[in-house]
């Protein structure tokens, strides 16, 4: 630690060494009013800063004992304060700051806000997310997502170095969106949509059962003739498993050799 300044109009310099500096974070659930969710926050546990006063050395300028103490106490006070800016975000008050380098420390602090678990090993720092987190699914469209165990794959890669950054994505991303979808419990009548329609009208009139079976003659058997019907359409999985039990929901899955399959129910 380097430093210098001026007393009684004579300037002078001072170096020493740093005995502690920790700046001690710890992660606390907060609720955000704005976004009304509990989120993770980082919020300052302890910050301490040690310079043995007896190991600066001074030069330049005779200093008394008192001159000595307050340049200690007005350093502490200058380190503060700087700290104090920094943890505002006002980096243009530091020359030269080396934004590159506290980059990936931002991403973290803002990114574990948001995260669902947050969790330091050895090695890494791993975050999950999830739709759950932010409160952004109901609990019928929860139901229809499967859980899922992931881990990563490698650690390091051919020439055994370890990955600045790892991604891994499941099923339930594209999901979460195929659940909103989903849990739609109604129907569109293709008879609702058209009947204000004058040019549908002849279409209407053809949609019945002897329409259909000119094609299927058992339908006209089981059903009778001339019977109305209707194209009835709907996302509701509940209502496509009435016909299909079992059926996975519409969305995107992987199976075991990672290949990619998009389901679409279409319910007629």
């Amino acid at each position: 630690m380097k430093g210098s300044g001026k007393v009684d109009g004579q300037s002078f310099t001072f170096s020493g060494p740093v005995e502690m500096m920790r700046l001690k974070y710890v992660m606390r659930e907060k609720f955000n009013d704005e976004l009304s969710f509990l989120q993770n926050a980082f919020e300052e546990d302890e910050f301490v800063f040690k310079v043995d006063q007896d190991k600066l050395k001074i030069s330049g300028a005779e200093l008394t004992e008192d001159d000595k103490s307050e340049v200690w106490e007005k350093l502490t006070e200058r380190v503060h304060a700087l700290k104090e800016t920094a943890s505002k975000g006002k980096v243009d008050a530091f020359k030269a700051f080396p934004i590159d380098v506290i980059l990936p420390y931002v991403g973290l602090y803002y990114g574990a806000g948001f995260s669902d678990s947050f969790e330091v090993t050895d090695k890494f720092i791993e975050l999950a997310f999830s739709f759950n987190r932010l409160k952004m699914l109901t609990e019928k469209q929860q139901k229809l997502l499967k859980p899922i165990e992931g881990g990563f794959y490698n650690e390091v890669n051919a020439a055994g170095l370890e990955a600045f950054t790892q991604f891994i994505i499941d099923d339930n991303l594209f999901n979460s969106f195929a659940s909103i979808l989903a849990s739609v419990d109604k129907s569109i009548s293709a008879r609702n949509m058209l009947k204000g329609n004058t040019k549908a009208k002849t279409m209407l009139d053809m949609l019945t059962t002897s329409t259909v079976g000119t094609v299927l003659p058992e339908f006209i058997n089981e059903y009778g003739e001339n019977k109305k019907i209707d194209l009835v359409l709907t996302p509701s999985h509940a209502l496509f498993q009435e016909g299909i039990p079992g059926s996975r929901m519409m969305g995107v899955y992987m199976d075991k050799n990672g290949n990619w399959k998009f389901i679409l129910n279409v319910n007629a």
